[in-house]
C-alpha cells in the first residue's frame, strides 16, 4: 500500500513538471503569434495607406497632364486651331491648312499626329444601305491620312472616294472602300501628278472593276432620267462651287426637281438639295453608271 501511495505521489509530480515544462515553452510562443499578428496587421495597414496616397498622387499628376487631357475629353474648336498653331511641327503644311478650306475637318487635322501611322481596319457595313449610295468622305480617319499620287486621300482623293460610293451603291461589295479603290487607281495609272484621278478612271477603271460606265451629255433631263432609274452620275467639277480646286462628286437621286450629291469633302454640302444652277458651267465632264447585264 504505501509502494502504491509512494508511486501516486510520483506520478502526480511529473503531471505538474510536464505542465509546467508547457507553459513555459508554449505561453512565450503563443505570446510572440499575437505580436507578430499585431505587427504584420499594422504593417499592411501602413503600406495600403502609403500606396493609396502614392497611387493618388500619381494619378492625379496624369490627371493634370496635358496628354492625359487631350484623351480623355474632346478639345473645342478654338482649342484644337490653337493645339495646330502652337505645334506647326507636328503638321505637315499641306494639312495645317486644310480645315481653313474644309471646316467641317478640323478634328481630323487635329488628330493626324496621333493617328497618321494607324492602320485600322475598315467595314462599311454601317454606311452601306441596300439600294442606296453610301456617303463617304476624303477625310475620314480610317484612309484619310494614306498616301494617293502627290498627297494624302485628303487631298488628292476625290476620284477614289467617289467610285467607291457608285460602287459599293451599285453591288453592294463594301471592301472597296476610298483606300482600296486609290491602290487600284495608282497601280492601273489613273492618276496623273500635278492632274490628280485622270477621266478614264471614271470609264475604262470603273469597266475594269466591273460596272458599266458611260459618258453622258451634259443635259439636265438625261441626268435626272438615269437618277430616276436607280443609276448614280459622276460629275469632274472646275471651279469653287464644292472645292478650292476641280473635284469629284456624286449625284445619287432627285428630289423636288432638285439632285442629291454626295460631296466627299463635305458632309454639309451632301445634307443640302442643289438646283441645275448650281452646278453651273463647272461642269467638265459626267458619267453615269449601272450594273453590267
Amino acid at each position: 500500500m504505501a509502494n502504491n501511495r509512494r508511486r501516486r505521489k510520483l506520478s502526480r509530480k511529473g503531471k505538474i513538471k510536464v505542465a509546467i515544462f508547457c507553459l513555459k515553452v508554449f505561453i512565450p510562443i503563443i505570446i510572440l503569434c499575437f505580436l507578430v499578428k499585431g505587427c504584420v496587421s499594422l504593417i499592411s495597414k501602413n503600406d495600403k495607406v502609403t500606396i493609396a496616397a502614392s497611387f493618388k498622387n500619381v494619378t492625379d499628376k496624369v490627371k493634370e497632364s496635358d496628354e492625359y487631357v487631350k484623351a480623355t475629353t474632346k478639345p473645342t474648336e478654338e482649342e484644337m486651331k490653337k493645339y495646330i498653331k502652337e505645334n506647326k511641327d507636328l503638321y505637315p503644311s499641306e494639312i495645317r491648312t486644310y480645315y481653313k478650306d474644309y471646316p467641317e475637318a478640323l478634328e481630323f487635322v487635329y488628330n493626324y499626329p496621333e493617328k497618321k501611322d494607324e492602320k485600322p481596319s475598315i467595314d462599311l457595313s454601317e454606311e452601306y444601305k441596300e439600294g442606296e449610295v453610301p456617303l463617304l468622305l476624303q477625310w475620314d480617319e480610317r484612309w484619310g491620312y494614306q498616301q494617293y499620287g502627290e498627297g494624302m486621300i485628303c487631298i488628292t482623293g476625290c476620284g477614289p472616294t467617289c467610285m467607291s460610293m457608285v460602287y459599293i451603291g451599285l453591288t453592294g461589295d463594301i471592301t472597296k472602300d476610298p483606300l482600296v479603290m486609290s491602290e487600284f487607281a495608282e497601280e492601273k495609272g489613273y492618276y496623273a501628278e500635278g492632274t490628280g484621278t485622270i477621266w478614264a478612271f471614271m470609264s475604262e477603271g470603273a469597266t475594269e472593276l466591273g460596272i458599266q460606265a458611260e459618258e453622258l451629255m451634259l443635259d439636265e433631263s438625261a441626268v435626272k432620267d438615269e437618277l430616276e432609274k436607280g443609276h448614280p452620275v459622276i460629275l469632274s467639277m472646275s471651279g469653287d462651287a464644292f472645292s478650292v480646286s476641280g473635284q469629284y462628286i456624286v449625284l445619287t437621286g432627285v428630289e423636288n426637281d432638285q439632285f442629291k450629291v454626295h460631296d466627299p469633302y463635305s458632309r454639309e454640302n451632301s445634307e443640302k438639295l442643289w438646283s441645275w444652277k448650281d452646278f453651273g458651267e463647272q461642269i467638265g465632264n459626267l458619267w453615269v453608271y449601272s450594273v453590267q447585264e
